[in-house]
């Protein structure tokens, strides 16, 4: 007897832990799934969040959107705030200029300030390209890359696709494709001898900023044209050209015989005989988001100015940003703008209106795209390697981040153990050298106070 009630013993506790196991394990998995943990598996690469494959056998998130209200709840503690950011801000690894705003998620009320005036922003500026892009084109709009046709001259037109490819993925975020268009034309044109030209017209003025390193280009950002066929590792200046010839070669290959391809761009003429779209905008700007694309803010800073009725170039872009801000009556003190992506030293912004931004489209369908693309905490994007330092500050955190020679910044949300959250953007523009290790952690631990304060 006592051996049978042993192995029965023994197969109750076995049991228990199989159980205890499986429900951690389910529960790790939902939340790994909710934050994009398993997107490098279940998306075939980077991928924001929300487009990750569901794991077979966890249940989606209950999620009815990305800019869901929160419940009114307890006012959050500015004095227990401060005295949790008390010591991180004032980390010397940040150096002498640090600006800090942190504001409550569901009311808006700022709970605490620090500095003044506009702050280097880097590559938090693509907030601002964002925003305004959705304003004024909606998360709907798609562009048109298009081939005309004039006797045996086809024309490949640019439309300013950020994302158009030279072979088709299965990607949210991806446009059309060189070969696309390549195969349509072949039926159109099939057994003649062509010349195949290119259109940028879409596009004004320089193609590079002033404010932009030589060594930037073209690994960091490419010539900004309205036709550019993305690449993993772009080696090229010339990207219109490039295209052109691409599409040509894919004519070959579809048994269309090119006889010459142009130097230099010309204007469409003639009848349209092919063309293809892009991804709608909220897949362009949640996936700009989420991996911080230079080139593709730069050419939807440039949608941006046409949409506006502003010249398409850096300055048109700019002012069309600043003009949409103010007319949304956002505290624009202290914002001065050169280009959308944030490689300009030349560029300000206030912590303020970051967090106002970032209020603003938390709270608005259709600029749901800004928030679905925020990197997560330890888990996603830029922050993939970040916070390490701290598991609790792993997941709760989405934000998006700013780097460059001396300038560190960090804006976006931290949500608290009670479900409030609070919306904050730092910002030090005068460390001392490249702010990876010490100032770049730093940074972080601010962010990490905010999510383990108990306010």
């Amino acid at each position: 007897m006592g051996t049978s009630r042993g192995k029965r013993g023994k197969f109750v506790t076995v049991t228990l832990v199989a159980v205890t196991i499986s429900i951690v394990t389910a529960a790790a998995a939902a939340f790994g799934y909710q934050a994009g943990a398993f997107n490098e598996f279940l998306c075939e690469g980077e991928c924001p969040a929300e487009f990750a494959l569901l794991p077979e056998g966890v249940k989606e998130p209950n999620l009815t959107s990305a800019t869901q209200s929160e419940p009114t709840v307890r006012p959050i503690d500015k004095q227990a705030l401060e005295a949790a950011l008390a010591e991180p801000l004032s980390d010397p690894n940040l150096g002498p200029s640090v600006g800090f705003v942190a504001a409550d998620a569901q009311t808006g009320e700022i709970l605490m300030t620090q500095g003044s005036g506009g702050y280097i922003p880097a590559s938090t500026t693509k907030l601002l390209t964002a925003w305004s892009v959705l304003t004024a084109l909606g998360p709907d709009h798609r562009f048109v890359t298009s081939v005309h046709r004039s006797g045996d001259t086809l024309i490949l037109q640019g439309g300013g696709d950020p994302y158009l490819l030279k072979k088709s993925v299965d990607r949210p975020w991806a446009g059309g494709s060189i070969e696309e268009l390549a195969k349509e034309t072949a039926e159109q044109v099939q057994g003649e001898t062509v010349t195949v030209e290119f259109d940028t017209s879409m596009f004004a003025g320089d193609r590079l900023n002033d404010a932009w390193p030589a060594r930037f280009v073209p690994r960091t950002v490419q010539p900004i044209e309205p036709l550019i066929v993305r690449a993993k590792e772009p080696t090229s200046r010339t990207q219109a050209k490039d295209a052109a010839k691409q599409f040509a070669a894919a004519l070959e290959r579809e048994g269309v015989t090119v006889a010459s391809v142009a130097s230099e761009p010309t204007s469409a003429r003639g009848e349209v005989i092919a063309k293809t779209t892009s991804a709608p905008l909220r897949e362009m700007v949640s996936y700009m988001i989420a991996t911080s694309d230079n080139t593709g803010s730069e050419v939807l800073l440039r949608h941006t100015a046409i949409a506006e009725g502003k010249p398409a170039t850096f300055a048109g872009g700019t002012q069309a940003v600043k003009g949409l801000l103010e007319e949304a009556t956002f505290d624009t003190t202290g914002l001065r703008l050169t280009d959308g992506s944030g490689l300009s030293r030349d560029n300000r912004i206030s912590p303020r209106l970051l967090v106002d931004v970032l209020k603003s489209a938390r709270e608005r369908d259709s600029h749901a795209a800004l928030i679905t693309g925020m990197p997560v905490s330890g888990l996603t994007g830029s922050l993939t390697e970040r916070f390490d330092f701290s598991r609790d500050a792993r997941g709760v955190i989405r934000a998006k981040t700013g780097t460059l020679n001396d300038v560190s910044a960090l804006a976006g949300w931290a949500t608290l153990g009670d479900g409030r959250t609070i919306i904050f953007a730092v910002m030090a523009d005068q460390i001392n050298g490249y702010p990876l290790g010490p100032p770049q952690d730093a940074i972080d631990r601010i962010a990490a106070a905010i999510a383990g304060c108990a306010c």
